[in-house]
């Protein structure tokens, strides 16, 4: 039986991918792939995050319409790091939050491969319950933020997986999907000549390229993401 089972998951699983080279073939272009950065850090000035406060706060104190559900999600797909690491442009830490200088700003030196003098002690090292709290609040006001000014300037309403699953795409990609004109804003405002759960499927996985290339970690978590978002399913 178990064996089976495991059969059985490994053919769902080549399956779900397969969806995607077919919907490549049915027109996902690389065009649509390259046009947003790959990563939560390569935004451009116009979608450039808001410094977070400096303040300490609790956890209690983190305003969020995101589900723990899907904060446990992301957690799994970003992994924890108590230490700062470099992130493409940026130093990183925790759940894949960005660190800041002593000033508030983005810390960005990438001082040869060691955290910079000017970074803020706090991010030197960081407990995992601190991790979330960072992650809650760049989710909060950065990510949910440019989900929600989406649904609002077009009339939509989104159910709880529905909004997870956004934030963790945006968090994953950035807002820059938030303008419209791509496979996934068609499906979501109704334009789509596909508005089948299949066509979601595929206008997420569309975004599953890393500089150019498709890489397979991402495009599990799209496939992810469409089944958070058409189904409710955290689980996978």
């Amino acid at each position: 039986k178990r064996l089976f089972a495991m059969t059985l998951s490994l053919a769902v699983a080549l399956t779900a991918l397969n969806v995607l080279s077919v919907g490549a073939v049915q027109g996902i272009t690389t065009t649509e792939n390259d046009a947003l950065p790959q990563d939560s850090a390569q935004l451009s000035s116009a979608e450039e995050l808001q410094i977070l406060s400096d303040s300490p706060v609790t956890q209690s104190e983190v305003t969020s319409r995101s589900s723990q559900e899907i904060i446990d999600f992301i957690k799994s797909r970003e992994g924890y790091s108590a230490t700062p690491y470099w992130d493409v442009s940026q130093w990183t830490v925790g759940y894949g939050t960005y660190c800041k200088n002593k000033d508030g700003t983005r810390c960005t030196d990438y001082n040869g491969g060691t955290p910079p003098d000017s970074m803020d002690e706090a991010y030197l090292n960081v407990s995992r319950e601190q991790a979330e709290i960072y992650l809650r609040q760049e989710i909060a006001n950065n990510y949910e933020r440019s989900v929600a000014q989406y649904e609002s300037r077009h009339g939509l309403s989104f159910t709880q997986s529905e909004f997870d699953a956004l934030v963790s795409f945006t968090f994953n990609l950035g807002a820059g999907w938030t303008s419209g004109g791509y496979m996934i804003t068609d499906w979501l405002e109704g334009t789509t000549s596909d508005p089948s759960d299949l066509g979601m499927v595929r206008a997420m996985g569309a975004w599953c390229r890393v500089s150019g290339r498709v890489n397979p970690g991402t495009s599990v978590r799209r496939l992810r993401e469409a089944q958070i978002f058409l189904y409710s399913d955290y689980a996978g």
